[in-house]
């Protein structure tokens, strides 16, 4: 009795996980996505620098890679938000 319990319980965590996970990649995608250049054919934003270059947050799935990444402490560094609400 008690496993079933558990194991409900640990359901509804990951289910409850998995929708915020999802919820915040959504918002990086729309944050961190910058502008599209038809000269370049890209999506480009500016760096923490100020220059313009090319946005790695280039579809809703690859925003939900990082955010995976990210929230399992991985953090392999090939992404990373440069605006002030993708980065808090």
């Amino acid at each position: 009795r008690v496993g079933r319990r558990t194991a409900y319980l640990i359901g509804e965590v990951a289910m409850i996980l998995a929708l915020f996970i999802f919820f915040i990649a959504f918002i990086i995608f729309n944050v961190e996505q910058g502008e599209w250049n038809s000269d370049t054919e890209r999506y480009e934003r500016d760096n923490l620098f100020g220059e313009r270059e090319k946005s790695p947050f280039t579809s809703v799935f690859i925003t939900l890679w990082f955010s995976v990444i990210t929230a399992t402490t991985v953090g392999y560094g090939d992404m990373s938000p440069t605006t002030i609400p993708g980065r808090i």
